[in-house]
């Protein structure tokens, strides 16, 4: 008996435990990610507390001979159950933003909580048939004939999420290539705990070991190498000094590095006459068309400034670099045309570029580039007086 409250004991003080790691993990959330990103992982963190929650209420109660203790104990293991769906599914769905950086549809997310209804209705159907798990008169818990497909359901959400990261992996730059790996050995690292307690019962180790997953894809793409500008989901200045400093450094020989240096024209006037709100959206707006017209070139893409991007491209010739030029300022002529504001955005846009038998400090790339963005920014607005003055 004594050896039965000290295993208790130390159960339900690893579930708490868990849970004031999370909370301090919500309460000292960064907010220099996307809302939506935001959200997803909060949400993930507050399934997770919930499920540690009811987990402690079932290792406190299980076995235990006080008056409602087995009613308590069927409830407080249904709702376990239940529980466990959602931070795998909050889960599935951040990483799901961090992969193809926007927001999945409201029809995707319907198909994706398919999983999560199958799972409430066979626990619905348990209380009657005892198939998932049952209590008995002694009020002890224990595993049903199918328990297994209730326990490996919220994983599929892991598994879909580790394939898709693995695979995003191999699309992108070598300088990425880690971070996502990265990603996707924290979402499969519950999926390996939960491996672990159905062969050796008794040992909670799949809650733990996604807390240790949230906590460290907290600490690593939060904080770390996923650093990323919230109000366009592009790359931020430190992770753009960080990605040019190491393609500098492996440039070599005739191998070509370009940088478009871009500026949102008459930024401040759209801030002051439509407000901050829409200034964000037109930032935005900009970003997604860079997006588009560079997504099948081997670019990576920046927002270094107030209303500033960078653009840097590798292995490409300058005639790509002015065909590039050509897209981006034809595609925002498209996002203009669709969002229909009372203003239209117009680019600044310019370029400078090395090989590494020409290579210079990437600094002094950047001062040229950026030079060469302020003339043309002066050129536009020169051709505009003069456009205005024709009109008069």
């Amino acid at each position: 008996m004594g050896m039965e409250f000290i295993n208790t004991f130390l159960y339900v003080e690893i579930d708490i435990f868990a849970i004031v790691i999370l909370i301090l993990l919500l309460t000292t959330g960064s907010r220099t990610f996307a809302q939506e990103e935001q959200k997803l992982f909060h949400q993930s963190v507050l399934a997770l507390i919930v499920v540690l929650a009811f987990d402690a209420i079932t290792w406190a109660v299980d076995r235990k001979d006080f008056s409602g203790a087995r009613i308590m104990n069927i409830a407080s293991e249904t709702a376990y159950w239940m529980s466990t769906l959602f931070p795998c599914y909050y889960g599935y769905m951040y990483c799901y933003e961090k992969v193809y950086g926007r927001n999945s549809s409201a029809g995707y997310r319907m198909v994706l909580f398919i999983p999560v209804l199958i799972g409430q209705t066979l626990l619905v159907l348990n209380l009657f048939n005892g198939w998932v798990f049952h209590v008995s008169e002694k009020n002890l818990y224990q595993r049903g004939p199918y328990y297994l497909i209730v326990a490996m359901l919220p994983f599929i959400y892991i598994f879909v999420a580790v394939i898709k990261t693995l695979k995003k992996s191999r699309n992108v730059h070598i300088y990425e290539k880690r971070q996502f790996r990265m990603l996707a050995l924290y979402m499969g690292l519950p999926f390996l705990g939960s491996l672990l307690e159905i062969f050796m019962y008794g040992v909670p180790t799949t809650w733990i070991c996604l807390t240790v997953s949230l906590v460290m894809c907290y600490l690593y793409i939060q904080n770390g190498d996923f650093a990323s500008d919230a109000t366009t989901r592009l790359n931020n200045r430190r992770r753009f000094d960080d990605y040019a400093a190491w393609k500098t450094s492996t440039l070599h020989g005739d191998t070509t590095m370009y940088i478009l240096m871009i500026d949102l024209n008459y930024f401040k006037a759209i801030n002051d006459t439509y407000g901050h709100r829409e200034g964000d959206e037109a930032l935005a707006r900009v970003a997604a068309a860079l997006k588009k017209a560079t997504s099948e070139r081997p670019a990576f893409l920046a927002r270094v400034g107030g209303d500033e991007f960078a653009i840097i491209l590798n292995g490409v010739c300058e005639q790509d670099v002015v065909n590039t030029i050509a897209d981006i300022n034809r595609t925002m002529d498209e996002f203009n045309d669709k969002a229909a504001r009372p203003y239209r955005i117009s680019l600044a846009i310019g370029y400078a570029g090395m090989t590494g038998n020409t290579k210079i400090a990437f600094d002094r790339l950047f001062s040229q580039a950026d030079q060469q963005m302020y003339e043309e920014k002066v050129r536009m607005k020169e051709g505009l007086k003069k456009e205005m003055a024709g009109g008069k």
